[in-house]
C-alpha cells in the first residue's frame, strides 16, 4: 500500500528501458516473427518508459493520469478501494 509521499511507479524507469530495449533486439524479433508471424509491437514498452521519466522528472498531472498508472490500480484489484483510490491521487 502506498505510504503518503512515498508513492512512486512500481518499479525503476531502468527496467522499462531495459524490456523496451529487449523488445527491439534482433534476437527477439527474429523469435517472436517465427511464432507469432509478425515483428512484436514494442510500442507500450516505450510509452511507459516515457511516462515513468516524465513522473520522476516532473510528477507531471499527464504522467500521474496515463494508461501505466490507471494499470496499477486495476491490478490492485478489490483490495484498493475507491475513497484509497482518491487519497493516493491526492497525494501524488
Amino acid at each position: 500500500m502506498a505510504v503518503a509521499g512515498s508513492w512512486q511507479p512500481p518499479r525503476p524507469c531502468e527496467v522499462y528501458r531495459a524490456e523496451w530495449e529487449l523488445c527491439r533486439s534482433v534476437g527477439h524479433v527474429l523469435h517472436h516473427y517465427y511464432v507469432h508471424g509478425k515483428r512484436p509491437d514494442c510500442r507500450q514498452w516505450l510509452r511507459d518508459l516515457t511516462n515513468c521519466r516524465e513522473w520522476e522528472e516532473s510528477r507531471s498531472a499527464e504522467a500521474q493520469g496515463s494508461q501505466f498508472f490507471q494499470l496499477i490500480f486495476t491490478l490492485m484489484g478489490p483490495s484498493l478501494q475507491l475513497e484509497d483510490k482518491g487519497r493516493i491521487l491526492g497525494r501524488l
